[in-house]
C-alpha cells in the first residue's frame, strides 16, 4: 500500500504545554481512519497539526500527497450570522 501520510514520534501543544505526546502512525492509501477519545485528549490538536494549523513541538508530519488534497469540516465554526445566505 501507498503511504500517504507518515507521523514519526509526533508531540503537539500549545504554549510549551504539550497534549499530544510521541504520536507515531502512517495512513496509507484505502486506510479509513477515525479519531476518538474524551474530551481534552487532543483530537483536534491532531488534526490540527495534520492540517498544518499548529506547529510540532518535535517529532515530524511527512506527506506524501498534496496537502491540499485533505479536507477539513470543524465542529463548530465562528460563523458571520449577517452574512445573507439560507
Amino acid at each position: 500500500m501507498k503511504t500517504l501520510i507518515k507521523v514519526d514520534h509526533l508531540h503537539l501543544g500549545y504554549d510549551n504545554q504539550e497534549v499530544i505526546n510521541d504520536l507515531s502512525f502512517d495512513i496509507n492509501q484505502g486506510d479509513f481512519i477515525t479519531v476518538l477519545g474524551q474530551n481534552g485528549a487532543g483530537k483536534s490538536t491532531l488534526i490540527k497539526g495534520l492540517l498544518g494549523l499548529i506547529k510540532p513541538m518535535d517529532g515530524q508530519i511527512t506527506y506524501y500527497l498534496n496537502e491540499r488534497e485533505i479536507g477539513y469540516m470543524p465542529q463548530e465554526t465562528k460563523v458571520d450570522r449577517h452574512f445573507p445566505a439560507s
